[in-house]
This record gives C-alpha cells, structure tokens and sequence, in this order.
C-alpha cells in the first residue's frame, strides 16, 4: 500500500528530485513525468489526481482486494469493502478512493494522455450519471465474465444492488482537467485512471 495518506508527496517528491524511478510506481502514475518518458527528474512531475469536494483522494490500484471506498476501509469500526471479479481491462489502472455516497464535485485532473473509467451500482443509486456521461461521449464498456458484473466483498445488503453494473470510459488524448456531470440523490461509483 504505498499511496496511504501523506505518502503521495512524498513520493512526487522523491520523482520530482530523480531519487527513484518511475518502475516503483504503476504504469498510470509514470503517465505523469513531464517528457512522457520513462525516467524520474529533470523536470517537475505533474501527477493525475481527482478530487471531491475539494480534497485530493488517496489511489492504490486497481486491483482484487483492493479498498474500494475511503470511508468503508475497515478503520474506525466500518465495514471494509474490497473489489473483487474485476473485468480485466481495470485490472492494474490506478482507483482513486472515493467516498461509499457521493456528496459533491468530482474533478479529474490528468497529467498527460489517458483513459477514465467511471463505474456504477445499479439505478437508482447511479445518481443518473450514466446517461449524463454518454451524452458528454462516453462509451459503456462491456463487463464480461459470467456474471456481467463485478462487486465486492465486506458487503452487506441485497446482493442485486450491492455490484457494479455498468462501467463507462473515456479516453484522453493529452493531459486535461474535468468535472465529472452532477449527480442526483445516492450515487455509489468508483473512478480508475
């Protein structure tokens, strides 16, 4: 787990002053140095980041076992739900931790070229964003496996709800900044780079 709260400066940090490479980071994060290349100095490193409400998010990746939400990791006796049954294509991308309920703004701030994935529970706790991201050119991707769906573990309630349904993308061309549609009422989602 090295994305933990405080850990990210100083990792940009230790990229920004050539102390490591970019081969101790996931493949998403290297995106960020500022030639494209594969090696840390000479220049500042930009980092994507998203944030709600103003907060920057911690990230891990993508991956089974991962931390879906910050606010359900198990701390402070709350439930812990964990990503399980990913659809291959999410696999190693970089989560960034949202809260379990939408409460505000998400902004997206890529630092070079890229594709977004957003994914959600079903209706009516999307926050009816999948129809918003279509009409604003996202594609649906497919889920696959056998199941056409993923979810997590640590979960609690009604198994048809408690999963991920629809995932969308979006790529980038060059490093841009977004604000994800508003959303309306309960919206349970989760944001891969």
């Amino acid at each position: 787990q090295l994305f933990q709260v405080g850990q990210l400066e100083t990792l940009k940090s230790a990229l920004e002053g050539g102390e490591v490479g970019v081969d101790c980071v996931p493949r998403q994060l290297a995106m960020g140095m500022p030639d494209g290349s594969a090696k840390a100095g000479g220049g500042q490193a930009r980092m994507t980041t998203v944030r709600h409400d103003g907060r920057v998010l911690n990230m891990t990746k993508c991956q089974r076992g991962a931390s879906m939400w910050h606010d359900r990791d198990g701390g402070n006796d709350r439930r812990h739900y964990r990503l399980r049954n990913l659809p291959p294509y999410l696999e190693g991308c970089i989560l960034f931790q949202l809260p379990c309920y939408l409460s505000g703004v998400v902004e997206v701030s890529l630092a070079s070229a890229a594709t977004v994935y957003t994914f959600f529970v079903p209706s009516p706790r999307d926050g009816m964003l999948p129809a918003k991201l279509l009409a604003a050119g996202w594609q649906q991707e497919k889920i696959g496996g056998e199941k056409n769906y993923f979810d997590w573990d640590g979960q609690v309630g009604n198994p048809e709800l408690d999963r991920f349904v629809s995932v969308f993308s979006k790529r980038y061309e060059s490093a841009a900044s977004f604000i994800l549609p508003k959303h309306a009422g309960d919206t349970l989602m989760g944001l891969c780079v």
